[in-house]
């Protein structure tokens, strides 16, 4: 369906779905595949990080990560592991782990991942909402 102001209609406008992906994303982003629900028990998708990087002696990790496309304001960020429970990820052998996970330095291009332990490989997903 096309909307139109005014009585005159025009050609029907027909975009790449790239292109109203980007436009959505501007609100909402996920990691999950397209057409998979938030918080289902999934790896794919999920992103990975390998190796204790950041301030491990003090017994966190940080890594920063960027969207796919800038949001419109400082999105809300949540995590979920890949049995689906929110505010943890998986750590290596499939156990939920980070528990403390949390987002900082939260901005419309990206985020840092803060880590409450250290870690040798943990997956997860997250979601980013800037919806109105």
């Amino acid at each position: 369906v096309q909307m139109e102001v005014g009585p005159v209609a025009t050609e029907f406008e027909q975009e790449e779905i790239s292109f109203t992906l980007a436009k959505c994303q501007r609100y909402f982003e996920k990691t999950y595949d397209q057409g998979t629900a938030v918080a289902t028990a999934t790896a794919t998708g999920s992103i990975q990080f390998r190796g204790g990087n950041g301030d491990t002696a003090a017994g966190y990790t940080q890594t920063p990560l960027r969207y796919a496309v800038a949001k419109r304001a400082t999105p809300t960020v949540a995590f979920y592991d890949t049995a689906g429970t929110s505010g943890h990820w998986t750590s290596a052998g499939g156990v939920s782990g980070a528990r403390n996970i949390a987002a900082s330095s939260s901005y419309s291009t990206g985020f840092t991942v803060n880590m409450g332990e250290t870690f040798d490989q943990v997956n997860g997903h997250f979601t980013a909402d800037a919806e109105l």
